[in-house]
């Protein structure tokens, strides 16, 4: 039920993302990986085929749930989905099981098209997260990265490790950034 305008080519997407994960000497091998709105699941799926050790994903409920069989359905089973009204206090940490705990300073978090709709989450700050990949919304250019930033540089200390502007098929360019927490 979604237009042909709201759709994006996860392949175009991922192999962006791949580009300037090698850029920045980045992988996903045995990585916990955090999908900060997850959508539909497909970035995830992704990362859990390029190696990453288990992906933990939040959105809205009613997505999650397409989320969950999309995952089931490609195979996958290294995952956990929470529905969940995403808001820039929303406590993630409270929601990540214990278990994940020795994995999270060396996680990967997808921060992919959701600034636009809450900012950075306060919790970026406390999660001993390693890499952020950073998607900013349509009309983002990446001369304007270091400013779309500023709020999570006040979080945390990082550093872009590499960065372009793309376009997916939705006929707009978009910033995509790896951010390296120093």
């Amino acid at each position: 039920s979604i237009g042909a305008y709201g759709r994006r080519d996860v392949t175009v997407r991922w192999k962006a993302i791949k580009r300037l994960m090698n850029e920045a000497d980045v992988n996903f091998d045995e990585k916990l990986v955090l999908d900060i709105g997850c959508n539909a699941g497909m970035m995830l799926s992704q990362a859990l085929a390029d190696g990453a050790w288990w992906g933990l994903g939040w959105d809205k409920p009613v997505v999650v749930e397409h989320a969950q069989r999309l995952l089931m359905a490609l195979g996958y089973t290294r995952f956990d989905l929470r529905g969940v009204e995403l808001a820039r206090d929303y406590q993630l940490l409270n929601g990540i099981h214990t278990r994940f705990s020795s994995k999270l300073d060396e996680s990967i978090i997808f921060y992919l098209a959701i600034r636009e709709y809450f900012g950075f989450m306060s919790v970026l700050g406390r999660i001993p997260w390693k890499v952020i990949i950073y998607e900013g919304h349509k009309g983002e250019k990446q001369a304007d990265l270091s400013n779309d930033l500023s709020e999570l540089y006040k979080m945390c200390p990082f550093s872009i490790a590499s960065s372009t502007e793309y376009n997916d098929g939705d006929s707009h360019e978009r910033t995509l950034a790896v951010l390296i927490r120093n």
